[in-house]
């Protein structure tokens, strides 16, 4: 009997030793890939956040957008230090499309905690979600609008260029439904009309905090003038908006 004892005690112990290893061993391959995923934040570069990405996802992230939000978390949450150990998980599946991971937790910073969710494919990020108090309203200015700039210019030249599909695909949705494809042809003729041929001068950009946060950038085109207004949603500004003063 005392033998049997003995035998069971000491599987017992070698079935919590082993279930031991195995969550510290799930806990430190979650917390890696977090990690890595916060020192690039921590560099406050743009291009080394889109490097981790899936193609499909760097492809929404606006990098002023995105760059706003980097230097957010550095100012409010501070250098990351690591995952809770008691609030996290860590799941893996090799399903059709390859290998997919998640990891999710309670992220700890200097300043604070956030809970931070990463999915990957193939270890490439496919979607990020940090949320916490201190990371709420961390779009309140746009400095720098030379990015939407070149968007807008884009477009109005898809425009000008009798590129009817392209101008049209760079419209955020709900711009499509208010103008309707039925319409959008003698929109476009409109557009056109007012800025072919014409030197675009930037003359008022204008960044209102919302919510929603909206970037509205007039131009003077000879002598009409136009604005184009993009809506954040995500990580990304959208074209929502088009005004044309008699047009």
């Amino acid at each position: 009997m005392g033998t049997a004892i003995k035998i069971i005690v000491g599987v017992a112990i070698a079935l919590v030793a082993g279930c031991a290893a195995c969550l510290f061993f799930v806990h430190k391959a979650g917390s890696d890939v977090q990690r890595e995923f916060y020192s690039a934040v921590a560099t406050g570069d743009v291009s080394q956040v889109k490097a981790l990405c899936h193609p499909e996802l760097a492809a929404q992230l606006d990098d002023p957008i995105l760059g706003a939000w980097m230097k957010a978390l550095n100012d409010r949450l501070g250098p990351y230090t690591g995952m809770s150990t008691s609030n996290f998980n860590l799941s893996i599946n090799h399903g059709s499309a390859g290998k997919e991971v998640k990891s999710e937790g309670i992220a700890e910073f200097e300043k604070g905690t956030a809970d931070s969710k990463l999915k990957f494919l193939d270890d490439r990020i496919t979607a990020f979600s940090v949320e916490s108090d201190l990371l709420k309203e961390w779009l309140t200015a746009m400095d720098d609008a030379t990015f939407y700039d070149a968007r807008a210019r884009a477009f109005l030249a898809a425009v000008e260029a009798d590129d009817s599909d392209g101008a049209w695909a760079m419209m955020h949705e709900s711009l499509q439904h208010d103008i309707s494809a039925e319409r959008w042809p003698t929109i476009l003729e409109q557009i056109k009309s007012g800025v072919a041929g014409a030197d675009l001068t930037l003359s008022k950009p204008n960044f209102t905090a919302g919510p929603p946060q909206r970037l509205t950038l007039t131009y003077q085109a000879g002598e009409r003038e136009i604005s184009l207004t993009f809506t954040a949603s995500g990580m990304r500004m959208h074209l929502t908006a088009i005004n044309m003063p008699g047009r």
